[in-house]
């Protein structure tokens, strides 16, 4: 490896420790690391902006205003009035927001469905006399499950898609793709909230005013789930624009990008969300994070900096095929905690596909492993922005979360293991 490789292998490595330390915003240490590359000459200026018309980015950036539609027309509403009513026990609150809570989070950006439903259940929790400690986090947890159902179920899909047809020139997954590993680990997911965390979570109330923030510069979400529906009575066009969109999708009529574009289009077209609405939807530090991240890892599959590093993971696991998707889930799940999602995938993605190509074996096991560690962030509230978005509301300390995020998140990680396993047909001797 030449002086390139170790080069951006030490500018992700100092990427990494800027962003752990909170100080800096993922957006501003991803853009400067970008320029680095390129003005060092590691990467061309075409190639280091060539992240920033990934088709991934472009159906995150859609799929923000895809939500915004669901969210301003009410269609979140619809749901929460229909299904919360009047449980008889905490767990049954539990379950009343975590089964429609995770299957939106398949469909919707996690974030504003999260956002959308901390003030109502707020005060639903006030009516039925239950903490709203006891239910924030199955609040955050059941949303970050949701999100690994389909391909579009959060960004992090879309990106790690994105960069895997960047890097391979293959097609790519289809909406359903994710599906057949993360379904039965949700439902298992959801099954152990639902068993364990009704003894396991704190009962208090809240310590600070309500006010749902995000920890990913989300300036897609301080007020968003306080503002009423603008146009209610188009909830159910809302639902139906996301229904024909994922539709398309499936189908291979349309391909995401444009099933994204046209669903986003329609929301603006049929009033569910105001033009302006829709650009505030649009999370720009997210994007410039996910299109400067794509540079990184372009650096590393580049100038053999991946290689290295496979070379290296594959020494701990000998080779062993279900040892080595063990190691890259770990990787990715520490390094979600302290950094963006995002940016967690998006670096590991290069060291998997050079794994896969020395191993002679199929990248997708390896790709779905990344896919769902990197959304699979329960420990810490700043490991995923749902989790900080709760913090507040539920009045939680951070040890909360290292009591029953710590336990979940290697509960769901040996979980996930094992359905790779089965789903792919691996032998796990």
């Amino acid at each position: 490896m030449d002086w390139q490789g170790w080069f951006s292998l030490a500018l992700a490595g100092g990427a990494l420790l800027l962003m752990s330390t909170g100080r800096f915003a993922p957006h501003l240490v991803m853009m400067g690391v970008l320029v680095v590359l390129s003005v060092s000459g590691v990467l061309s200026p075409d190639q280091a902006l060539a992240g920033f018309s990934n088709s991934g980015l472009m159906t995150v950036a859609a799929m923000f205003v895809v939500a915004a539609g669901v969210h301003h027309s009410g269609g979140v509403e619809l749901l929460v009035t229909h299904l919360l009513r009047h449980p008889r026990s905490v767990r049954s609150a539990q379950a009343r927001i975590a089964v429609p809570v995770s299957l939106l989070s398949g469909f919707l950006n996690n974030t504003p469905v999260v956002a959308t439903m901390i003030p109502a259940i707020h005060s639903w929790s006030d009516r039925i006399g239950i903490a709203p400690s006891k239910l924030m986090i199955p609040l955050s947890y059941s949303a970050i499950l949701g999100g690994t159902l389909t391909l579009v179920g959060t960004s992090t899909n879309l990106v790690v898609n994105g960069q895997y047809q960047r890097l391979t020139g293959a097609e790519g997954f289809s909406i359903f793709s994710i599906t057949s590993v993360g379904l039965p680990v949700a439902v298992i997911g959801i099954a152990a909230i639902l068993l364990v965390m009704p003894r396991l979570l704190p009962d208090h109330g809240p310590r600070i005013a309500l006010s749902p923030t995000a920890g990913d510069g989300d300036a897609l979400v301080s007020d968003i789930g306080a503002e009423p529906a603008n146009a209610p009575e188009r909830a159910w066009w809302s639902w139906a624009i996301l229904l024909g969109m994922v539709v398309l999708a499936a189908v291979g009529t349309l391909s995401m990008l444009n099933a994204a574009f046209l669903g986003a289009a329609l929301m603006i077209l049929t009033g569910c969300c105001s033009p302006r609405q829709a650009q505030r939807a649009i999370d720009v530090p997210v994007l410039l994070t996910i299109g400067a991240s794509f540079a990184l890892g372009a650096a590393l599959a580049d100038t053999g900096a991946a290689g290295y590093l496979a070379e290296r993971i594959m020494g701990l696991s000998h080779g062993h095929l279900l040892l080595s998707i063990f190691l890259v889930y770990f990787a990715v799940s520490v390094l979600t905690e302290v950094v963006t999602n995002n940016a967690a995938a998006v670096l590991v993605i290069p060291v998997v596909l050079s794994m896969t190509t020395v191993m002679g074996v199929a990248p997708e096991p390896f790709v779905i492993a990344v896919m769902m560690a990197a959304s699979a962030s329960f420990a810490t509230p700043i490991g995923y922005q749902t989790n900080m978005m709760v913090l507040g509301p539920g009045g939680y300390r951070f040890s909360d979360f290292l009591r029953v995020g710590l336990p979940m998140n290697l509960f769901i990680g040996l979980v996930t293991v094992a359905v790779i396993a089965v789903v792919y047909g691996i032998n796990p001797w």
